[in-house]
C-alpha cells in the first residue's frame, strides 16, 4: 500500500512547516500592501509639509524613533564620504526613523531625518586645506526630511532606539577625536608657513647686507618678502586666517646677531585652544610656546 506524502514518516511536520511558511508570507505581502496603499502620496502634497514636518529638531524625538545607518553603494563621492561621516551630518548614513513609507509613483521609500552639515570646499580639500569643524549636537540641533529608497541602499545596520543623551555624547567623543585630528594637519601647516617666512627672511638678509627687513607689521613684512614668497596664503594661519605677527623690534637688525639668534622673529597671532603657539626663531628653528615660555620669549625677544 502506497503512503500518501501526509502519511509518511515526517509528513505532517513538513506539511504543518509548510503553511506556516505560507501564512506568515502572505501576511507579510498583506501587511505591505496596506501600508504601500494606506501612504500613497503626491510629490507635491508630501514636500508641502502637510502630511509630514520637513524639519524636526533632535529633541522632538523619543524613544518610539530608530536611529539608523545606511550604507550606499560606493561610489565616485566616496573620498568625501569619509569626510562627512567624521563631520555627522548629512552624507554620513546615520538617520532617524519610525519605519514610516511613502509610495511615490509606485515606488516605496522610509520616511526619516537626518542632521544636516555645511558644504564641503572640495578644492580647498584638495589644496590641502583642512575639512570644516564638526559641529556640536544638541537638542536644538536641526534635522531634515530625507526620503530613502531601499533597494539603492547597500546595507542597513546599526539600528537601534534613539536615546537623546547617548546621541549627543556619541557625537561629542567624535568631535574630540576629529578636533585632534584636524589640529594636527593645522599646525603641521602652520610650521610649514613659518618656516618658509624663515627661509624668506633669511634670503632677504642675504640680499641687503646681512639685515633683517621692515618688520613693523604684518602687511610691512609680506612687502618685504613679495619677491621670495609668491603665495599669499603663507602670511596667514591656515585656520582663523589671521596674519603671523612679526617682531618689530627686529627690523633692521643682523640676521646672524647673537640678539637674533634665539630672539622670536615672527609667530602666530592667538594661541591654540591648548594654550600654546609656534613661533619662528632667529636661528630658523620653529617651536611651541606655551603660556609661560611665551611670556619670557616675549620679554627676553623685546616683543611689544
Amino acid at each position: 500500500m502506497l503512503l500518501s506524502e501526509t502519511d509518511q514518516p515526517g509528513g505532517k511536520c513538513r506539511m504543518k512547516a509548510a503553511q506556516r511558511i505560507l501564512a506568515v508570507t502572505m501576511f507579510a505581502i498583506i501587511s505591505i500592501t496596506s501600508v504601500a496603499r494606506a501612504n500613497t502620496a503626491d510629490l507635491k502634497d508630501l514636500l508641502s509639509g502637510k502630511q509630514i514636518p520637513l524639519a524636526l529638531k533632535l529633541k522632538d524625538l523619543d524613544g518610539s524613533w530608530r536611529r539608523v545607518r545606511i550604507t550606499a553603494p560606493a561610489d565616485a563621492g566616496a573620498f568625501l564620504g569619509v569626510y562627512a561621516q567624521l563631520l555627522g551630518g548629512a552624507g554620513n548614513g546615520i538617520y532617524y526613523t519610525k519605519g514610516d513609507v511613502a509610495v511615490l509613483d509606485g515606488l516605496t521609500f522610509v520616511i526619516a531625518y537626518q542632521h544636516p552639515i555645511k558644504p564641503i570646499d572640495t578644492t580647498a580639500l584638495f589644496r590641502g586645506g583642512t575639512p570644516p569643524e564638526t559641529e556640536p549636537l544638541t537638542p536644538e540641533s536641526p534635522l531634515a526630511l530625507a526620503l530613502i529608497q531601499l533597494h539603492t541602499a547597500s546595507t542597513l545596520g546599526d539600528i537601534r532606539p534613539f536615546n537623546l543623551d547617548e546621541e549627543i555624547a556619541e557625537r561629542a567623543g567624535l568631535q574630540k577625536a576629529v578636533e585632534g585630528a584636524n589640529g594636527g594637519a593645522v599646525n603641521a601647516n602652520s610650521v610649514g608657513n613659518l618656516k618658509q617666512i624663515g627661509l624668506g627672511l633669511a634670503m632677504c638678509a642675504d640680499d641687503h647686507s646681512g639685515k633683517l627687513p621692515d618688520m613693523s607689521d604684518p602687511q610691512s613684512l609680506k612687502k618685504a618678502l613679495a619677491g621670495y614668497i609668491t603665495d599669499k596664503n603663507v602670511f596667514v594661519h591656515p585656520k582663523t586666517g589671521k596674519p603671523y605677527q612679526p617682531n618689530p623690534s627686529m627690523s633692521g637688525k643682523e640676521w646672524a646677531g647673537t640678539n637674533t639668534v634665539d630672539a622670536a622673529l615672527v609667530y602666530e597671532a592667538d594661541p591654540a585652544q591648548d594654550g600654546t603657539r609656534e613661533v619662528l626663531f632667529g636661528d630658523g628653528r620653529v617651536d611651541r610656546a606655551n603660556e609661560t615660555r611665551w611670556l619670557e620669549l616675549k620679554k627676553s625677544s623685546n616683543i611689544p
